[in-house]
């Protein structure tokens, strides 16, 4: 697997982790009022949107990295 594709999971991971974090704390740190729900929403919809963004990555390049190794080509 090059390197880029590492360095992308590994990018993507942490983006998901800070985003799900940033879920829990900004909203119950937030003052009262709409924008500590307006937080929590907007940080929900980027931790979902990210998370599939993820999942579709390894999706691929498990599948991708199935076909090669069926048809000889392992690396």
């Amino acid at each position: 697997m090059p390197a880029w594709k590492v360095l992308f999971v590994l990018a993507l991971g942490l983006a998901c982790l800070g985003l799900a974090l940033a879920t829990l704390v900004v909203p119950l740190t937030a003052s009262l009022g709409d924008d500590r729900w307006r937080w929590f929403g907007g940080l929900i919809i980027a931790t979902v949107v990210t998370s599939a963004l993820l999942v579709l990555f390894l999706r691929r390049s498990d599948r991708l990295l199935a076909l090669d190794t069926y048809r000889g080509r392992s690396q």
